[in-house]
């Protein structure tokens, strides 16, 4: 029984199985805590934000021609681009002071998570129908939706950093730091 106190949220667990020469799917359900389950998030968020990543290359855009292989080139990406955009708010010393950034950091925060707990697409052997794309491409829709006022409060947060006493981002270290951002956020557009 579930404490009245306590949201649970249930998870897919995926454990692949082989059947003749071929892979299947099979799903159970695990039920997790609210807290367990932030929990889960912050260290896959911290897991991805360690890794390097890398600018997609034109084969790897080419490559991705049918609508199952982009959702399937989107959701093996957009983590890790991200989970490091959040760090590079968190770099930003006394960001929690700054209300744009704050935001900026929850709207990534919240991106991540429902992203991380969307179904992912199919395999690559499978033929990903539009249908079949319905739920996942709903998540980008809603993540695209929620980061429409990232450059205006981008912008705002910038015009007060260049304004502060300089407690926040120094001179050159500052231009470094915003185009970083901006050319993160240029790569995540094009996914």
């Amino acid at each position: 029984p579930t404490p009245p106190h306590t949201t649970m949220h249930r998870l897919r667990a995926t454990a692949a199985t082989s059947c003749r020469a071929c892979m299947h799917r099979h799903f159970s359900q695990v039920t997790v805590s609210q807290a367990r389950l932030q929990e889960f998030i912050r260290a896959e968020l911290s897991y991805f934000a360690q890794q390097h990543t890398q600018a997609l290359s034109l084969e790897q855009i080419v490559e991705a021609s049918t609508p199952g292989k982009v959702a399937r080139l989107v959701h093996k990406e957009l983590p890790f681009r991200f989970a490091a955009r959040i760090r590079h708010v968190e770099a930003v010393e006394g960001w929690a002071q700054q209300p744009e950034l704050v935001q900026l950091h929850q709207i990534f925060t919240d991106s991540f998570s429902e992203l991380r707990l969307a179904e992912p697409p199919g395999s690559e052997e499978s033929c990903s129908t539009g249908s079949e794309l319905a739920g996942y491409t709903e998540v980008i829709r809603k993540i695209r939706q929620r980061h429409r006022p990232v450059v205006a409060l981008l912008a705002e947060a910038i015009r007060k950093m260049n304004r502060s006493d300089g407690s926040f981002i120094e001179g050159n270290t500052f231009q470094s730091w915003a185009d970083t951002f901006l050319l993160s956020r240029i790569s995540t557009e094009m996914l």
